[in-house]
C-alpha cells in the first residue's frame, strides 16, 4: 500500500485500484502531467522508497510524454527521479516513451539505490518525434541518464534502523521534506510505498532535489547515458539512418529471473534472424548484380555497335536522388534491407544476475508489441501489462 503521496502542480499522482489482479498485491501509480508533457524550462524532481517484505509497485504513465518547444532559445526540459527499493522490495518503472519536439531539450537524471534481495525493472526509451507533423530528430537535445546502485549489506541494515518509527528524528525530517518545493518552474513530489500491514516508511532520505538515497556507501551496478545533440557533426537524422526509436531495459533481482532467461533468449534469437536475413539479403542481390552484369556483357558481345555506342556516353553522377533516398540519411534499397527491430543485450551484477537489452527499432509499435510479448512473464507479479493497450 501507499503510505505517503506528495506531489505539486502541475504533478499529479493517481492509484488506481483496478489495473492489477485481485489476486496480485502490488501498487500502481500514474504519474501525470497537465497537458501531457514537460514545458520548457521546468524541472520536476520525484523521490520514491519502496518498502521492504515483497512490496511490488509500478509507477507507469498514460501516454507519451511530450516535451514541448522552448519559449526562449536554449531552455530546456528536466526531470529528476531518485528511488530506493528496500530488501526484498520490487520497482517497476515502465513508462511509455519520451517525444520530443522540434527545437525543444531534454535532461533526465534516474538514480536508483537497491537494498539486498531487491529488484529492480526499468524502461527508458523516446521517440524521433512526431512523425505525422514531419518532425523527425529534430529535437536540440536529448540526454538520458541512468545510475543504479547496489547497498551493502551492513549498509542496508543501518538503512532500516535509521527509517524505524521509533526514530523521531526521522519522522521530524519527514514533516520538513513535506513543505520543500521551490516555485519557477520546479516540481517536487514524494511516493513512499510498504507492504501491507507493514509500519510506513519515513521519507526522511528522500527530499525533493536532495541526492541522500545514495550517501551511504554503495557499489555501482550501471552507469548509462544517452546523449543525442543536433549541430554537432552529423545530425541524429543521418546517425539514426531510418529507425525512429531508441530503448533500454534494465532487470535485475531475484524476482526477475524468469524474465531474464526468457529475454536473453529472445534477444539472440532476434540477433540470429537479423543478420541471417542481411546475409540472406545481400546474397541475393550480389547474385541478380552479376547476372545483369553477364547478361549486359553476351549482348555488347553479340552487339558490337551497341558497344560502341555505350563507351562513346558520359559517366553520370549519381546521387541519393537516383537511388531513392528516404530524406533521412538511408537510401529505399538499404532500407528495405533493414529489420524492424534490432536488439542486443549485456549481462550485469557479479553473477549475471541482472540484464541489460538494448533495442532500436523503425516504429513504436515494433517496441510496443516487444515489450507486451517480454513482460507477460512478470504479469503475474504485477498484475497487468501497461503497454498492452498501445498496441
Amino acid at each position: 500500500m501507499a503510505t505517503t503521496v506528495y506531489a505539486r502542480y502541475p504533478l499529479k499522482y493517481l492509484l488506481p485500484s483496478k489495473v492489477a489482479s485481485s489476486r496480485v498485491d502490488c501498487v500502481w501509480i500514474y504519474a501525470i502531467s497537465y497537458g501531457g508533457g514537460i514545458l520548457s524550462n521546468d524541472a520536476i524532481s520525484q523521490a520514491v522508497e519502496v518498502g521492504g517484505d515483497g512490496c511490488s509497485v509500478v509507477i507507469t504513465t498514460q501516454s507519451s510524454t511530450k516535451i514541448y518547444k522552448p519559449r526562449m532559445p536554449g531552455d530546456m526540459a528536466q526531470q529528476f527521479l531518485r528511488a530506493r527499493v528496500a530488501e526484498n522490495g520490487f520497482l517497476a518503472l515502465l513508462p511509455h516513451p519520451i517525444t520530443c519536439f522540434r527545437a525543444s531539450g531534454y535532461v533526465q537524471l534516474q538514480e536508483f539505490v537497491l537494498a539486498l534481495d531487491a529488484s529492480l525493472l526499468l524502461v527508458d526509451w523516446f521517440t524521433s518525434g512526431r512523425i505525422d507533423s514531419g518532425e523527425t530528430w529534430d529535437f536540440e537535445l536529448y540526454r538520458s541518464t541512468n545510475h543504479v546502485f547496489l547497498e551493502e549489506e551492513a549498509e542496508a541494515e543501518e538503512a532500516q534502523e535509521e527509517e524505524s518509527p521509533e526514530n523521531p528524528k526521522a519522522g521530524s525530517e519527514a514533516q520538513e521534506s513535506e513543505g520543500q518545493g521551490s516555485g519557477g518552474g520546479s516540481v517536487a513530489s514524494v511516493v513512499t510505498l510498504d507492504s501491507a500491514g507493514g509500519s510506513g516508511r519515513s521519507k526522511s532520505q528522500l527530499q525533493p532535489g536532495h541526492s541522500s538515497s545514495r550517501s551511504r556507501s554503495c557499489r555501482p551496478l550501471l552507469l548509462d547515458c544517452v546523449h543525442l545533440e543536433n549541430g554537432v557533426g552529423l545530425s541524429i537524422a543521418e546517425r539514426m539512418a531510418g529507425f525512429h526509436v531508441m530503448a533500454m531495459v534494465v532487470l535485475y533481482g531475484p524476482r526477475l529471473q524468469e524474465l531474464r532467461k526468457n529475454m536473453e533468449s529472445k534477444v539472440e534469437e532476434m540477433t540470429k534472424q537479423a543478420f541471417s536475413r542481411r546475409i540472406s539479403s545481400a546474397f541475393t542481390a550480389s547474385l541478380k548484380k552479376e547476372k545483369e552484369k553477364n547478361h549486359h556483357h553476351h549482348h555488347l558481345n553479340n552487339n558490337p555497335a551497341a558497344a560502341a555506342t555505350e563507351s562513346s556516353l558520359p559517366t553520370a553522377a549519381t546521387s541519393d536522388g537516383d537511388h531513392g533516398s528516404h530524406g533521412d540519411g538511408v537510401s529505399s534499397n538499404c532500407a528495405s534491407q533493414l529489420p524492424l527491430i534490432f536488439a542486443s543485450c549485456s549481462p550485469i551484477g557479479v553473477s549475471d544476475e541482472g540484464l541489460v537489452v538494448r533495442i532500436i527499432a523503425r516504429s513504436t509499435e515494433t517496441v510496443y508489441e516487444f515489450l507486451t510479448e517480454q513482460l507477460a512473464t512478470v504479469v503475474s507479479l504485477i498484475g497487468a501489462c501497461p503497454y498492452s493497450s498501445s498496441r
